[in-house]
């Protein structure tokens, strides 16, 4: 089901998922009708939400270039992103979480990277954010990977290994060609754990260049919430397609037990902090199956074997640090 007015094609297509977004769905919708590059259409997939959503949107419908489209159940959010993606008309695609915010400059500083001809053009563009709390106050977050300095100078090959490294690139930052989601598909609808657009970055990064613009262009808001909060769930579906990729571009092949090590090793850290130790256990002792435990995950997996105990050692030690001088 659509709703809205239609327009003549704009060049950029914002697409926001909804599902049960209405505390903070205004203020993403109005961030990307507020952009100084004004050629945009902004189409919101409400998935089948049981809230005030649909009422939120109806505020916002008047607006020709405002759309919705609506599931009949909740299918997730990268079915969600590839409805979206189906009916945009841009050929620009910026994808915008519910209770993520764009700055207004934002596609005024990236569209620049993408000529009409599409002549050597990056398939993706991204950019650095801030992070707030529910409340859109400023915090400092889980610590993002750095971007590498040279990364818009390095060959394909070599940009997508340190993409495969781990992820720097937020998603509310990217600005995507429609070309590339032609040409190698859409979300992977399977990942239903939040990884679905990192999954595609790697899929793009074997085939299109990447560019990252050195510029803050959006909010990315914290909160229990936020679909990437299950690290459980996010780190299973990386721990599939990791090894999908790595088979599909063999110069990977040498970092592939390195990342599962890696992927296990948090994992475990992740079962321990929620007091599942067996299970911390298990992901610690296949981590080290793949590659050895770095000084912190073995400390972590050490503590396993003590239960709470090492959880309120843990506690103390981060507590007595904190009060030192200096």
């Amino acid at each position: 089901m659509s709703q809205g007015v239609s327009g003549s094609s704009p060049r950029v297509s914002v697409i926001i998922p909804c599902y049960n977004g209405e505390q903070f769905l205004a203020e993403a919708i109005e961030s990307a009708l507020a952009q100084r590059y004004p050629d945009v259409e902004v189409i919101i997939v409400d998935d089948g939400s049981a809230d005030g959503s649909r009422t939120v949107v109806a505020r916002f419908l008047e607006d020709p270039r405002v759309r919705l489209l609506e599931h009949d159940s909740n299918m997730g959010i990268a079915a969600a992103r590839n409805t979206g993606i189906r009916a945009s008309t841009g050929e620009l695609i910026g994808l915008l979480d519910q209770d993520d915010i764009w700055l207004p400059e934002k596609l005024a500083l990236q569209v620049p990277s993408f000529s009409r001809d599409g002549s050597n053009d990056p398939g993706l563009v991204f950019s650095d954010t801030f992070t707030a709390d529910e409340e859109g106050r400023p915090r400092g977050g889980p610590p993002k990977l750095p971007v590498p300095p040279d990364l818009n100078n390095l060959s394909k090959e070599n940009a997508l290994r340190k993409l495969f490294a781990g992820n720097f690139i937020t998603t509310a930052s990217v600005l995507v060609r429609k070309e590339c989601f032609d040409t190698l598909g859409l979300l992977d609808e399977s990942i239903l754990g939040g990884a679905d657009d990192c999954e595609f970055w790697l899929r793009l990064a074997g085939r299109y260049r990447i560019e990252f613009v050195n510029e803050r262009v959006a909010i990315r808001r914290l909160h229990s919430g936020n679909y990437s909060a299950n690290a459980e769930r996010l780190l299973s579906d990386e721990l599939v397609f990791a090894r999908r990729v790595a088979a599909e571009h063999p110069f990977l092949s040498d970092m592939l037990e390195p990342k599962l090590a890696y992927l296990h090793s948090r994992l475990g850290s992740y079962y321990r902090n929620t007091g599942r130790y067996r299970q911390a256990i298990s992901s610690f002792e296949t981590a080290r199956s793949h590659g050895r435990l770095g000084p912190q995950a073995t400390v972590a997996f050490l503590l396993c074997f003590l239960g709470p105990i090492g959880r309120w050692a843990t506690r103390l030690r981060r507590e007595l640090m904190a009060r030192r001088p200096g």
